[in-house]
């Protein structure tokens, strides 16, 4: 910054200080004399000859208007404000400061006629809504009254006989005005001089603050590149260990499974009873536990590795032209017996025009609409309804949707559900057997065919799953 801008700023800043000092100043000043003020209209008998003339004001525009627009409303105002205008006369005879009020001859003479003229006017006020003419010689009087009291009520503000402080008011304020001109001048000079007599060491000192700026941002600025590259490494590690962690469940779910088929099968001969029956029933019935609990867990190894492919990269779905409505037919077959043993209707809603097939993958497309019906008809209370539907969104597109009336997802968990091993925490959750990977495995699947998933739930209410796939002729122009 130059030295004429330094001195420009201080100018400025000397301006603004001095119109501050000014307007305080002033505004003490002012408070003073309101100060003096307010006690003249509270405590000296200005004040109730004020309050009589404004009654009287309002009494005699309400009677106009009584007389210009006859009415039930115009009448009522015209006897509210006569009651006021009476009740205030007799305030003012009986106030403390009555003596003082009285003592001036023309304020008396005012106040003993208003008195007079609202006695006789008072039994007139009877005929007020029949016959307003008979009125109108004291609603005359009435104004001429109020134009005495208003001069009488001048007389008192003004005359310094009856009140000097009112008289004097502007003249102590024009010269409490001058003297805190005078004084906030004489501030702001001083301030604007020694703002001035410190700029070379302001200057000086901004000049070493800005080479220790400089110094800082130049320390920061490599420490933000050592940063950034620590960044880098980091995410490299994370993307490498991300890569073992999927290569290592892809192993183990091979490993799982041999031992699992072969469980599955040794349990199934036994369970069968090809070799010849079990002795005990209860043997049969254990070996049925042991076969469906193999089956759950071969189910869940090989979700897993197909997620691990999924994230290694190593899932290439298999292209071929594929019939959404037979995916959702098969879907609805497999999961019937599940909900008629749940007591939730399953109802496949199928177009009557069968819409293009998309580009895929058979099998993981059934697993897709498989996995979002077990999971409907899991989460949906007996006597609920579960929909699944094939649609054409549009010309490009074709929708595959699974609605149900269930429990539902709130809408704080509703962006988490579609992480691996997520679990909404609720009593259809606790009582289901699952490892939270069917919505993990309908994104990760649904991606890998460059389908879209949206999601629509209110708890209490359900929830709506949809997948869109592009048609098949759609997908291979984009290819």
């Amino acid at each position: 910054m130059t030295r004429f801008a330094e001195k420009i700023r201080y100018f400025v800043l000397a301006l603004a200080v001095f119109a501050l000092g000014a307007s305080v100043m002033y505004a003490v000043s002012a408070y003073n004399n309101y100060r003096d003020l307010a006690w003249l209209n509270l405590q000296r008998p200005a004040w109730r000859l004020m309050q009589t003339e404004f009654e009287l004001l309002k009494f005699n525009h309400a009677m106009e208007m009584a007389r210009i627009a006859p009415s039930d409303e115009n009448f009522s105002a015209a006897e509210l404000h006569f009651d006021n205008v009476w009740n205030r006369i007799d305030v003012t005879f009986s106030a403390l400061e009555a003596p003082r009020i009285l003592a001036v001859p023309e304020v008396a003479q005012v106040l003993n006629d208003l008195r007079k003229a609202t006695e006789d006017m008072a039994p007139a006020m009877k005929v007020l809504r029949t016959d307003f003419t008979a009125l109108e010689p004291s609603v005359k009087r009435f104004q001429v009254l109020t134009d005495q009291l208003h001069r009488a009520v001048l007389l008192v503000l003004t005359d310094p006989k009856y009140n000097g402080l009112a008289s004097n008011r502007a003249e102590t304020i024009f010269t409490n005005g001058i003297i805190a001109f005078f004084i906030t001048a004489l501030v702001v000079l001083a301030v604007f001089l020694t703002l001035f007599i410190a700029e070379a060491r302001l200057s000086r000192r901004a000049l070493r603050q800005a080479q220790s700026a400089l110094a800082l941002a130049e320390a920061r600025r490599a420490e933000a590149a050592a940063a950034q590259m620590r960044t880098a490494a980091a995410l490299v590690a994370a993307e490498e260990a991300s890569r073992t962690k999927s290569n290592f469940l892809a192993n183990m779910s091979h490993e799982l499974r041999t031992p699992l088929n072969a469980i599955l099968g040794f349990s199934e001969i036994m369970h069968q009873g090809l070799f010849g029956d079990l002795q005990q029933p209860r043997y049969k019935e254990y070996v049925g536990h042991i076969h469906d609990s193999a089956g759950h867990l071969l189910s869940l190894v090989d979700d897993l590795l197909t997620l691990g492919k999924i994230e290694a990269g190593g899932y290439a779905p298999a292209a071929g032209e594929v019939d959404l409505v037979s995916v959702a037919q098969f879907a609805a077959d497999l999961v019937g017996v599940r909900a008629t043993a749940a007591h939730v209707d399953l109802v496949l809603l199928l177009p009557d025009v069968v819409p293009a097939p998309i580009q895929g993958d058979e099998r993981a497309l059934r697993q897709i609409a498989l996995n979002l019906a077990t999971n409907a008809v899991k989460f949906t209370p007996h006597g609920g309804r579960v929909e699944i539907k094939v649609a054409a969104r549009s010309q490009e597109e074709v929708a595959l949707s699974v609605s149900d009336t269930g429990i539902g997802i709130p809408s704080e968990a509703q962006a988490k559900v579609f992480e691996p091993f997520y679990q909404v925490d609720n009593v259809f959750a606790r009582r289901n057997q699952g490892a939270g990977l069917g919505l993990a495995l309908v994104q990760s699947l649904a991606a890998a065919h460059g389908a879209r998933v949206e999601l629509e739930s209110e708890p209490g209410k359900g929830t709506t799953v949809t997948v869109l796939f592009t048609v098949a002729e759609r997908a291979a122009a984009l290819q």
